[in-house]
């Protein structure tokens, strides 16, 4: 399903987010794939599928002065959740293989920051409109550094 001049892709390990727009969209690039809970989009609780003019004027400045450690209520803080990313991120390091993540922009931006150690509010800003539904990040890594990357192409 997937064609890679020069990748033998029975080789790469593909793991998936649980939510069903990523395991539809993994179910078409292979027959083979582990899923992870880690790398769900972060959990916005009460905000969850609210426009941004429906929250609180209040809660959104407390959340945009405090992107770090401000917990959405009933969901997770953006530090709750780049924990999360971090431990997968140290369990796919640690396989030492190639990989294909099929996640969300969230955890994209977080797993970057990760790689990167660009603080994770100025990549959401870098790169969020960058990253769409089958877009592709790359990021190539040796001896735990990141040698090539591009965002969303």
């Amino acid at each position: 399903k997937l064609i890679c001049e020069g990748i033998d892709v029975k080789k790469i390990k593909v793991t998936s987010s649980p939510l069903k727009r990523c395991i539809k969209l993994t179910e078409q690039i292979c027959n083979s794939y582990n899923i992870d809970d880690r790398i769900k989009e972060m959990n916005l609780g009460d905000w969850e599928m609210k426009e941004k003019k429906r929250i609180p004027d209040n809660l959104i400045n407390e959340w945009e002065n405090n992107l770090l450690n401000f917990k959405i209520p009933n969901g997770e803080s953006n530090k709750e959740f780049l924990n999360r990313l971090e431990g997968f991120i140290k369990d796919v390091i640690k396989r030492d293989e190639d990989s294909l993540i099929v996640c969300h922009a969230g955890c994209i931006n977080g797993m970057v920051s990760i790689l990167t150690g660009e603080p994770f509010d100025k990549l959401v800003k870098n790169y969020w409109e960058k990253i769409r539904f089958g877009s592709l990040t790359f990021i190539e890594m040796q001896e735990n550094k990141v040698l090539n990357m591009f965002v969303g192409k």
